[in-house]
């Protein structure tokens, strides 16, 4: 029969914690997801705490303390679908390549899910620049060498449902 456990918790579209704690201890940040401790996964806006061991019969309390005011919740909004979608639009322009490939605004904004997780206390700070690159990916796109129709589903996949 099963004396210890541990837990794993994740909580969806949330920003990064301030302070987690278990049955009053902190736990720290860590990279390394099969350790104990909590980490940000960008791209899905989720925190996840992995706990100690405890025996089956603990009670175990996790407390995640936030610094993000209730207003800051807009900006989860759909993120991780909208950086999904950036990162399914590079591999269509990079099959242009070698006349054309994806615009480096277009990495950039791909690749703020991956900054949140490296350093989740930027965050907030990743999250209100996002929307901003929108306009100058769909800008760049405007001006590259592309098919016609490549170009309309790309528009199409960056603006409809965004």
């Amino acid at each position: 029969m099963l004396n210890k456990r541990s837990y794993r918790i994740d909580l969806l579209s949330a920003f990064p914690p301030a302070k987690v704690l278990v049955n009053g201890r902190a736990v720290a940040w860590t990279k390394d997801e099969t350790k104990v401790g909590w980490w940000y996964d960008g791209d899905h806006t989720t925190v996840k705490i992995q706990t100690p061991e405890f025996a089956v019969r603990d009670k175990v309390t996790v407390e995640v303390y936030l610094k993000e005011k209730g207003e800051d919740v807009a900006l989860l909004d759909g993120l991780p679908g909208r950086i999904a979608r950036l990162k399914r639009t590079m591999p269509v322009l990079d099959s242009q390549w070698p006349v054309e490939w994806s615009p480096d605004v277009l990495i950039h904004a791909a690749q703020t899910g991956d900054r949140m997780t490296i350093f989740p206390q930027t965050a907030k700070e990743e999250m209100k620049a996002f929307e901003g690159y929108r306009p100058r990916i769909l800008d760049s796109i405007q001006h590259m060498t592309l098919p016609d129709s490549l170009r309309t589903k790309v528009r199409n996949h960056l603006t409809i449902g965004w």
